[in-house]
């Protein structure tokens, strides 16, 4: 099964452990076990503060849903995969312009 969430930081540091999670899409979507698969994620504000988020699988676009709340994109965010195991190869991470952002070590750890 394929989630798209949307996640709201417990107050205080750090972010990244406790929170609140809002259901935004599923669909059934099975993987084969030891393959690659090419898996791809696009967001993007619209014009009256909907956010689309739209993930494909080897090219198929396997969810697509609007997100109202909390409106605009206007800091980066991350990525992350809960409840699976991964490994990923040729990642990238693009904005708007199709550029790369400047690296940014994450935090704790070593550039």
């Amino acid at each position: 099964m394929a989630v798209l969430k949307r996640k709201h930081p417990a107050p205080g540091p750090p972010v990244d452990e406790e929170g609140a999670y809002t259901t935004l899409a599923t669909a059934d979507h099975a993987l084969a076990d030891g393959r690659w698969h090419q898996i791809s994620a696009t967001v993007t504000t619209r014009g009256d503060d909907r956010v689309r988020i739209a993930l494909s699988v080897n090219g198929r676009t396997v969810l697509d849903a609007e997100d109202r709340e909390p409106g605009r994109l206007t800091e980066a965010g991350g990525v992350g995969a809960a409840n699976t195991e991964m490994a990923f190869f040729g990642f990238t991470a693009r904005d708007h312009t199709g550029c790369r952002p400047p690296h940014r070590p994450a935090e704790g750890t070593y550039p």
